[in-house]
């Protein structure tokens, strides 16, 4: 499909969505004015053409977001939003392919780990939802290491990590290591 064919039906499934949830009563006259407003950023954005064929849906970014957006991008060498976790969890018959099809099917369940943003480019910053997007996740053999060796590794790589920002502009948001 082209990009326009792609972009009328993001927004035929969305009216019809809508538009039968209102007819059944379950959307009040507020919230039909915040989805028409959506409505009218979908068309205007998907208007450009300015788009991939991979985005599935489009919703302005919220407040929080747009914060969080700015002091990230502003203070990047702080990592500022920038979480990681550490879990130690021992697994003796882990398998990092299984493992990635797990994340995998998480993510094509849910639209948060696919979504990027654009904060340029439509005259207010958005958020687009992919259909589809590559995992960042690897597995590090660090098996050869006494433990000492592996817990100076390990926080070698955070540091490392938090000095490479996300670009926000590519889904997904967020990266998994994994080390055995």
């Amino acid at each position: 499909k082209s990009n326009d064919q792609e972009a009328k039906s993001v927004i035929h499934k969305t009216v019809a969505l809508f538009s039968s949830l209102y007819k059944k009563g379950y959307i009040d006259e507020e919230r039909k004015q915040v989805l028409e407003k959506i409505e009218e950023l979908k068309n205007r954005v998907l208007s450009k053409n300015l788009l991939s064929s991979d985005i599935e849906d489009i919703y302005p970014m919220s407040d929080i977001q747009k914060g969080m957006v700015f002091h990230s991008l502003k203070e990047w060498e702080r990592a500022v939003y920038h979480d990681q976790m550490v879990n130690q969890i021992r697994y003796v018959d882990f398998d990092p392919r299984r493992f990635k099809k797990a994340l995998s099917l998480m993510v094509e369940k849910h639209q948060t780990l696919r979504t990027s943003f654009n904060i340029s480019d439509f005259g207010e910053p958005i958020q687009l939802v992919h259909s589809k997007c590559l995992i960042d996740m690897r597995h590090e053999d660090i098996s050869g290491l006494n433990q000492s060796e592996w817990e100076e590794y390990i926080q070698e790589f955070i540091r490392e990590d938090r000095q490479t920002p996300f670009d926000i502009s590519k889904a997904p948001l967020w990266r998994i290591r994994t080390f055995g």
